[in-house]
């Protein structure tokens, strides 16, 4: 089986609120969809290797289809 991972330590920063660099928080959290998407389109499984407040708001709150979520 072929995987993809992706990780996200959000350091005590709110995804919500933090851009993380980006213009804006939302296009943070945008990029994180897109790619997820993308990679689901081309691995058998992403893995999500993240600290609980980041699974909580990709996986949980924006339902992104990962296979796995180890935090």
């Amino acid at each position: 089986m072929i995987q993809a991972v992706q990780t996200l330590w959000t350091a005590g920063k709110r995804l919500t609120d933090d851009s993380f660099g980006w213009k804006h928080p939302k296009y943070h959290l945008m990029s994180w969809a897109l790619s997820c998407l993308e990679l689901r389109q081309t691995y058998d499984s992403v893995v999500l290797y993240a600290d609980s407040a980041a699974a909580q708001v990709l996986a949980d709150k924006m339902g992104l289809p990962y296979t796995n979520e180890l935090y």
